[in-house]
């Protein structure tokens, strides 16, 4: 990902962005080629009832994952793209992500995890979520982490691949705490059980200590259920803000790598 370059697929476009393919092992002169999205070269292209698109700046390749299988697709965000139907009201930085086939080749799919038509005020909902800050990728499973929902409290966005719906957030106790930028790092495991699949959601500003979350999704009421948070030891650390799932001692399950970058102590930062 290079989410500040110029692309030359959207030369009428500014700094969107782009997302580049390298070989390792047969490639002498150390030469990457920039990815064709196939997404068109103007601003204002529609994209949805009431949607149009604002490329500028949108950073593209922001976040990268892949999905771990043979063939698996890819998955590219780019946080700051902004929905400019309402523009003499609201411009509304929804976030866009792109799942690419595996062959790397256009066309792909787009998703705009929080548009909603008709909804144009900018930080209620999910007006200004910013989605795709974060992404993982599973199996069956899209992650998205949308730190900019509800007034920044955020959220995260996930999309079952396998009947094309949304989980959803709906514990209000977490939803309304402002400012806590949950999404702001996203992955996933097994952490309750080998065969079930956990959202984690990384929240830095929580409570100015930081937390992280884990969720169930729910197939049966399409929800995401918390089932455990933890949270930071020092005011300021951004215990959150990175996330990784792992399983370390081989026990079948997967353990949680949580990191806190502004964390110190004497002598020992981070």
């Amino acid at each position: 990902g290079a989410p500040k370059a110029e692309s030359k697929y959207s030369a009428s476009v500014r700094s969107p962005g782009a997302v580049f393919k390298c070989r390792v092992h047969t490639n002498p002169d150390r030469r990457c080629t920039e990815l064709d999205m196939a997404r068109g070269k103007n601003r204002g292209m529609p994209c949805g009832k009431t949607c149009r698109e604002d490329r500028d700046d949108e950073w593209m390749g922001v976040s990268l994952a892949r999905q771990p299988k043979a063939d698996g697709l890819v998955l590219a965000c780019a946080h700051r793209w902004k929905n400019i139907y309402y523009e003499t009201d609201h411009i509304l930085p929804h976030g866009f992500c792109y799942i690419i086939p595996s062959n790397l080749q256009a066309k792909g799919r787009t998703l705009i995890p929080c548009y909603e038509e008709y909804k144009k005020k900018y930080g209620e909902e999910h007006g200004s979520c910013q989605a795709g800050i974060a992404g993982f990728f599973t199996e069956e499973l899209v992650v998205m982490g949308a730190p900019g929902s509800f007034y920044w409290a955020g959220t995260v966005k996930v999309l079952n691949l396998t009947d094309n719906t949304y989980f959803k957030l709906n514990d209000e106790a977490i939803m309304n705490r402002r400012y806590t930028y949950l999404g702001y790092a996203v992955t996933a495991g097994s952490f309750s059980r080998p065969s079930t699949t956990d959202v984690v959601g990384g929240a830095p500003q929580d409570e100015g200590i930081g937390k992280v979350y884990v969720f169930r999704a729910d197939r049966r009421s399409g929800t995401l259920i918390k089932i455990f948070q933890a949270s930071g030891k020092k005011m300021g650390s951004y215990f959150g803000s990175s996330l990784c799932a792992v399983d370390l001692n081989a026990d079948g399950l997967s353990d949680l790598l949580v990191g806190a970058p502004m964390f110190s102590e004497i002598r020992d930062e981070g």
